[in-house]
């Protein structure tokens, strides 16, 4: 996570309890929190070539693929990744939305709701996404790269004086009102490892 997406340990991880958050249903995912974790292989599996578009194209609906009849299948199509990629230890959540909801091409952001749960579309200039609305009481941690600091005490030429950072601040005010911790992540100089440590102030 650091490594690709934190911009020189400058970035966040916020920390999800899946199960508050609801995505360890399997009545609305094709593919809950608890089935998500990834498999790293060294080499291709064997047959995937087996499964079919038109297979591919039923994943979603729960009354022609389901978790307990088609594993394979799900696992081929979601779940392989090669092995270089396993000090991510990812987990991946599948929804299928429907075709209700697709609108491709349309350039117009809005809120749904699919299987009584808000859902929100947004336009990014080439292709829409969807987003779903995490109740607050999901989010349990969050991690601030030590690069975070340094970065944003520069404003314009002139250093903030001292270490409080106003935009981390009112982060760490956020997450104390919330109870979600607050952790700064540091690099141990000895090991390339990664250290948290919490934040009580």
């Amino acid at each position: 996570m650091w490594s690709h997406y934190a911009d020189s340990h400058k970035g966040m991880v916020i920390g999800i309890d899946t199960e508050k958050a609801g995505l360890e249903n399997f009545n609305d995912y094709v593919i809950p929190a608890q089935r998500g974790e990834m498999i790293y292989l060294n080499t291709v599996p064997k047959l995937i070539n087996s499964i079919t578009s038109e297979q591919l194209m039923q994943i979603g609906n729960p009354k022609l693929i389901s978790w307990e009849s088609n594993e394979r299948l799900l696992k081929h199509a979601f779940l392989y990744k090669q092995l270089c990629w396993a000090y991510e230890e990812e987990v991946r959540v599948v929804k299928c939305l429907g075709q209700d909801y697709i609108s491709y091409h349309s350039v117009d952001d809005r809120k749904i709701k699919i299987n009584g749960e808000e859902w929100e579309r947004k336009y990014l200039g080439t292709r829409g996404i969807f987003l779903k609305k995490i109740p607050l009481n999901a989010f349990v941690e969050i991690y601030v790269g030590e690069n975070g600091y340094r970065d944003q005490r520069r404003q314009g030429e002139d250093l903030i004086d001292g270490y409080k950072v106003p935009k981390i601040e009112s982060l760490k005010l956020f997450c104390r009102q919330n109870n979600i911790k607050f952790l700064n992540v540091s690099v141990d100089k000895d090991t390339w490892s990664l250290r948290s440590n919490i934040q009580s102030e």
